[in-house]
C-alpha cells in the first residue's frame, strides 16, 4: 500500500475503530510509516485542522519520534524553514486538544536539544520574542503565554529523558541554564499577574527547571523565583498549585549544585523555612494530612542537603548554629511525635528519620573540639528525640478505641520500629552511655508500674525494645557492665506470667547481650530460668531458641554450670512436640553445642536421647507411603540430626580435648542405611535430598579424617542418588569430598577419585539427551561446573587422571560451551573453571594437550560472548579466562586471535560491522595484558567495546 496522507488517515482510523486482532496489522503499518523518510511530508498534511482528533495526534507523535531520533534526515540548511512550520503549527494548536498541544511541545523541545546552540542561538529568546512580545491581557495573549510556558516546560522536562551524547549533554546544559533569565521573567511575570491557569502552568513551569538546575543566586534574589513562589504557597488554599509550589522549593533547595552558593542557601531557608514551618502546623491542626506532608518533607529535605552549612562553626569552643537549623530541629521534633497512632491515625512521624541519621554522622564526622561543642549543644534535642520514640514505639495492642491492624497496616508498623530502633542508634551516637541511664531509669519506671498492673506492658515492652536497639553500641560504654548488670538483672525479674509480646522482648535484650554474659557468668543464672520458661510457650519459643541459640555460641563458658539443667528442659520441650520445626532445629543445634562443653562420657547419653528418637521416627517414616505429612516430619527429623552435628563442629574450650569419634560414628553408621532408605524414595524431591546431604557434609565437617571408616557409605549414598536425580546439593556434598579428602593419600584417594570419575560421567553422559549442556540444567551446570573450578584449583591432577568417556578434553569442551548459554549463573560457573584449568593444569601433560587442541575454540567462544552473545556484566567473568590465557599460553593465544579477528576467514566475525581497525586495537590491547595489574585496565577499555560489538551486532 502507498504511503500516501489518505491512505494514512484511513488505516490510523481503521487501527482505533478494530478489534485487538485487527489492531495487529495496522500497528505494524504505522509504525513502519513513522520510520519512513517520507513521514517528514504527510506528517504536516495530517496535522491539518480539520482532520480527526487520533489522526492528529498520530501526525504530533511521529513528528516527535521523528525529531527525536531521525533528524539527521532534515538536511540543516531546512532547520529553520522546519522550525518555523512549527512554531506556526504550534500557534495553531495553542487552543487544544490539549494532548495534541503537549506531543507538538514535546517535538519542539527536542528539536532545541539537538539542534541548539550551533545552528540555533538563544532558542528561547527566540521563543519568547515569536509567541509573547509583549505581556498584554487579551484572551488571545494569554493562551499564547499559556503556550511559551508549556514550552519552557517541557523543554527541561524532555532534557532529563531524551538520549543525548554524553560529551554533548554538558553542553547543552550549560546553554539551558544560561538561558534561564528569559524564562526566569516569563515566569515572574505569569506568578504575579497571570490567571489561575496561567499559574497553574508557571509553577509546573518553575519545577522543571528546579529540578534541572538554575543559578540560585538568581533565583533566591530580590523579587527572584523563589519569593514568588514562597509567596504563593502561603497565598494559596491547599491544592495542586500549592503542592507543585512546595515541591519546586524542594528542588531549588536541595539541588547538587547549590553547595556552590552557601549565602543564597542560607538566604533560602532563612525566608523558607519559617513560612513552610508556619504552613505545616496550620496544616496540621487543620487536618490536611497531605498537605503537612508535603511542607515537613520539604523542611526534612532542606535538613539533610544542607546540615554541615546549618551547623556553623564554633567559637571559643562553643557551638555557633544557624538559627535556621533550630528552628528546623524545632519543627522535625514536632513531626517526630506527631500525635496519634502509626501508621492508622498518622503517617507524618516517619517523615525526619533520615535527618536524625544525617546530623548524627555530621557531629561524630567533626574534629574533637568541634565535637564536643555540638555534642553539648544538641544533647537536649536528642534526649528528648529518645522520649519521644519510647512513646512512638509503644505497641498498639489492647488500645481502646482502636481497631486491630490489617496486614498491611501491621508489617508497616513493624518496619516503623524498625526505623525507630536505628534512630535509637543515632541518639547513642550523640548521648552514650547518658542514653542508656535514660532507659534504664524509664525501664525501672515502668517496671513499677507493670508490677503494680500487669495488664499495662505496652510501655515496658518499648524500653525493653529501646534497650535492644543499642545493645551493641552500649557494650564499649566505660560504665557498660553497670547498666547492663542493672537492666539484665531487671528482666530476669520479670514475672514469668507476663504479656508473652513482653517476654519475647526480653529474651532477645538477653540474646543481644550473650557476649557480654560470656565474660560475666553470674548474670546468667539471672536470665536463665526466663530462657527456659520462653522455651515452653509457642509465641515466646522463637526468640527463646533465638536467644538460647547465641548463648551457646557466645557464652559457652557462662553456661557450663548449667549445662544439664538446659539438655534436659530441652529433650523435654522436643519430645513434647510444641515448638513448630523451625524451633526444634534450632533448639536441637543448641543441644549440640552445649554438648559439646561436656565430656564425651557426659554427652553421650544425651547424644543418645536426642538421635535415636529422630533415627526411629525416620525408619517408621520409611515404611509408609510418601505423602505431604510424612515428607514434613522426615525433613524435620533430617534437619534435626544435622542441626546436632554441625553445632559440634566448633569446638569449644572446655571440649578440645575430647575425641567424639567413638560416640558418633556408631550412631552415623546406624543414620547412613536409612538415609538409603529415604534417598529411593524421595530421590525426587529437592528439599528433602537436600537435607539428605546436610548430614554427611556436616558429618566430615565434624569430624575430619575420623570420618574416614563411613565414607565408603557416604560415597555409595551419594552416587546411588545422583544417578537417580540430580541435584545441586549432591554435587555440593561431593565439592566438599573431593576438596577434604582428595588429595589425603592415607584417606584413601581412589574412592574419592572414582567419585569424581562417576559425578563427571554421570553429569555428561545422559541416556536418551544428546545435548546436556542445555538452558533446563541450570541449576546442575552451575554447581558442576563450580565443583570443577575448585578441583582444577586445587588438585588439578585428579582431573588428568579422568578416562572415557568423560576425559579433561571432554570437560573442557562441555565448558566452552556452556559459555554460550544465556544464563548468567553457567557462564560466571565455567568461565572460573575455564580460568583454573588454564592458570593450574597448563603444567599437567594431558591438560596443556586439551588446552592446545581445543583453545581456539574457547577463545572463538569468548569472542563472540564479547561481541554480544553474553550479558554485558559478565565481561569480567569472560576477561579472566583471556587473562589466564594470555599468561599460560601466549604464543597459541596471538595465533588464535590474529587467525579469528584478522584472517581470511575473520570477515564477518564476531559481527559484520565490526571494522578491521577495531579488531586490530583489541587484539594488540588484550596481548599486551600480561599480568593483573595490567588487566585491570583493560576490563574498563573491553567492556566500551563489548557494548560498541552488541549494538553493530544488533
Amino acid at each position: 500500500m502507498e504511503m500516501t496522507a489518505s491512505n494514512l488517515e484511513r488505516i490510523i482510523l481503521q487501527f482505533y475503530q478494530s478489534d485487538t486482532v485487527n489492531q495487529i496489522p495496522a500497528h505494524q503499518w504505522l509504525t513502519v510509516a513513522q520510520q519512513s523518510p517520507n513521514a517528514w511530508c504527510f506528517v504536516w498534511e495530517l496535522l491539518s485542522p480539520e482532520k480527526s482528533p487520533e489522526v492528529q495526534f498520530f501526525a504530533a507523535t511521529t513528528l516527535h519520534t521523528k525529531v527525536a531520533k531521525h533528524l539527521s534526515e532534515v538536511p540543516e540548511d531546512q532547520y529553520v524553514t522546519f522550525k518555523n512550520k512549527l512554531i506556526d503549527t504550534l500557534k495553531r494548536y495553542r487552543n487544544g486538544p490539549k494532548i495534541i498541544v503537549n506531543r507538538l511541545c514535546i517535538a519542539m523541545a527536542a528539536f532545541i536539544l539537538q539542534v541548539s546552540p550551533e545552528r540555533w542561538e538563544n532558542p528561547l529568546s527566540t521563543l519568547r520574542e515569536t509567541l509573547c512580545p509583549d505581556s498584554s491581557n487579551s484572551v488571545s495573549d494569554e493562551t499564547l503565554r499559556c503556550l511559551l510556558l508549556q514550552l519552557f516546560m517541557v523543554i527541561p522536562e524532555e532534557f532529563q529523558t531524551m538520549h543525548i551524547p554524553q560529551g554533548r549533554r554538558g553542553l547543552v546544559r550549560n546553554e539551558l541554564q544560561k538561558s534561564f533569565p528569559q524564562v526566569s521573567s516569563v515566569l515572574l511575570w505569569a506568578l504575579e499577574w497571570g490567571t489561575e491557569h496561567e499559574v497553574e502552568v508557571a509553577v509546573g513551569c518553575a519545577r522543571a527547571w528546579m529540578q534541572l538546575g538554575v543559578s540560585l543566586p538568581e533565583a533566591v534574589g530580590d523579587g527572584g523565583v523563589a519569593s514568588k513562589l514562597i509567596h504563593l504557597a502561603c497565598r494559596l488554599p491547599w491544592g495542586p498549585v500549592t503542592s507543585a509550589a512546595l515541591e519546586a522549593l524542594g528542588d531549588l533547595a536541595s539541588h547538587p549544585d547549590t553547595h556552590h552558593h552557601p549565602r543564597s542557601v542560607l538566604a533560602l531557608v532563612r525566608s523558607l523555612v519559617p513560612a513552610v514551618g508556619e504552613l505545616a502546623r496550620r496544616w496540621t491542626v487543620a487536618g490536611i494530612h497531605e498537605a503537612a506532608c508535603s511542607a515537613f518533607t520539604l523542611i526534612t529535605s532542606i535538613g539533610e542537603s544542607h546540615v554541615r552549612l546549618l551547623l556553623g562553626e564554633t567559637r571559643e569552643g562553643v557551638a555557633n548554629p544557624s538559627e535556621v537549623l533550630l528552628l528546623i530541629l524545632d519543627l522535625l521534633l514536632e513531626c517526630t511525635g506527631m500525635q496519634g497512632q502509626y501508621p492508622v491515625e498518622e503517617t507524618l512521624s516517619s517523615i525526619p528519620f533520615g535527618f536524625w541519621y544525617i546530623l548524627q554522622e555530621e557531629v561524630v564526622s567533626l574534629e574533637a573540639a568541634q565535637h564536643e561543642a555540638y555534642v553539648r549543644l544538641l544533647s537536649p534535642v536528642y534526649s528528648r528525640l529518645a522520649d519521644i520514640l519510647l512513646l512512638k514505639s509503644v505497641l498498639p495492642d489492647g488500645r481502646e478505641g482502636l481497631a486491630p491492624f490489617t496486614q498491611e497496616e501491621a508489617e508497616s508498623f513493624r518496619c516503623y520500629r524498625t526505623d525507630i530502633a536505628d534512630t535509637m542508634t543515632y541518639c547513642h551516637g550523640i548521648l552514650h552511655e547518658s542514653l542508656s541511664k535514660q532507659l534504664l531509669s524509664r525501664l525501672t519506671e515502668q517496671l513499677g508500674v507493670h508490677h503494680g498492673n500487669p495488664l499495662v506492658w505496652q510501655p515496658l515492652e518499648a524500653c525493653l525494645h529501646a534497650l535492644l536497639s543499642i545493645a551493641e553500641c552500649a557494650r564499649g560504654e566505660p560504665v557498660a557492665d553497670t547498666n547492663i548488670s542493672q537492666f539484665l538483672s531487671a528482666v530476669g525479674s520479670l514475672p514469668l506470667t507476663s504479656n508473652s509480646r513482653l517476654i519475647a522482648t526480653a529474651l532477645e535484650v538477653i540474646g543481644a547481650h550473650a557476649e557480654w554474659l560470656n565474660y560475666h557468668p553470674g548474670a546468667v543464672g539471672v536470665v536463665l530460668p526466663l530462657l527456659v520458661q520462653g522455651l515452653s510457650n509457642a509465641q515466646t519459643a522463637p526468640s527463646a531458641t533465638m536467644a538460647l541459640k547465641d548463648l551457646s555460641r557466645d557464652c559457652t563458658t557462662g553456661l557450663l554450670p548449667y549445662a544439664h539443667f538446659i539438655l534436659n528442659a530441652s529433650q523435654e520441650v522436643i519430645s513434647s512436640g510444641i515448638l513448630r520445626p523451625a524451633e526444634t532445629v534450632r533448639l536441637t543445634y543448641v543441644v549440640g553445642r552445649v554438648l559439646s562443653s561436656l565430656s564425651v562420657a557426659e554427652a553421650a547419653p544425651y547424644l543418645e536421647n536426642v538421635l535415636v528418637p529422630c533415627l526411629d521416627h525416620i525408619q517408621v517414616l520409611n515404611t509408609e507411603q510418601p505423602s505431604v505429612s510424612s515428607k514434613a516430619s522426615i525433613l524435620l527429623r533430617l534437619k534435626m540430626i544435622a542441626a546436632l552435628i554441625s553445632a559440634m563442629y566448633i569446638q569449644s574450650e572446655c571440649s578440645a580435648g575430647f575425641h567424639w569419634a567413638p560416640v558418633l560414628l556408631p550412631l552415623l553408621q546406624r543414620v547412613f542405611p536409612l538415609l538409603e532408605e529415604v534417598t529411593s524414595k524421595w530421590y525426587s524431591d529437592e528439599a528433602v535430598m537436600q537435607a539428605v546431604c546436610l548430614i554427611p557434609k556436616h558429618a566430615a565437617t565434624t569430624l575430619l579424617d575420623d570420618i574416614v571408616p563411613v565414607l565408603p557409605s557416604i560415597l555409595r549414598l551419594l552416587i546411588t542418588s545422583y544417578l537417580l536425580h540430580q541435584h545441586p546439593a549432591m554435587l555440593d556434598l561431593a565439592r566438599h569430598l573431593i576438596i577434604m579428602f582428595g588429595s589425603n593419600k592415607i584417606s584413601g584417594t581412589p574412592a574419592v577419585g572414582n567419585l569424581l570419575e562417576d559425578i563427571c560421567r554421570a553429569t555428561l553422559c545422559i541416556p536418551g539427551n544428546p545435548n546436556p549442556i542445555s538452558s533446563d540444567r541450570v541449576d546442575i551446570l552451575e554447581a558442576f561446573f563450580g565443583l570443577l573450578s575448585q578441583v582444577a584449583r586445587r588438585n588439578p591432577n585428579s582431573l588428568a587422571s579422568l578416562g572415557s568417556p568423560v576425559d579433561v578434553s571432554t570437560l573442557f569442551c562441555a565448558s566452552t560451551e556452556a559459555l554460550g548459554l544465556p544464563e548468567a549463573p553457567v557462564i560466571k560457573s565455567s568461565s572460573s573453571f575455564l580460568s583454573n584449568f588454564v592458570m593450574y593444569g597448563s603444567e599437567v601433560k594431558e591438560m596443556r594437550t586439551a588446552i592446545d587442541n581445543h583453545g581456539e575454540a574457547l577463545v572463538q567462544r569468548l569472542l563472540l560472548c564479547i561481541g554480544g552473545g553474553s550479558p554485558r556484566t559478565l565481561i569480567d567473568h569472560i576477561s579472566d579466562v583471556l587473562l589466564a590465557l594470555s599468561k599460560k599460553c601466549f604464543d597459541r593465544l596471538c595465533q588464535w586471535m590474529n587467525a579469528l579477528l584478522l584472517g581470511p576467514l575473520a570477515k564477518d566475525f564476531p559481527s559484520q560491522r565490526v571494522t578491521r581497525q577495531q579488531k586490530e586495537l583489541f587484539v594488540q590491547t588484550v596481548l599486551r595484558t600480561l599480568s593483573l595489574r595490567i588487566m585491570l585496565t583493560i576490563r574498563p577499555w573491553m567492556k566500551p567495546r563489548k557494548l560498541q560489538w552488541k549494538n553493530n551486532h544488533a
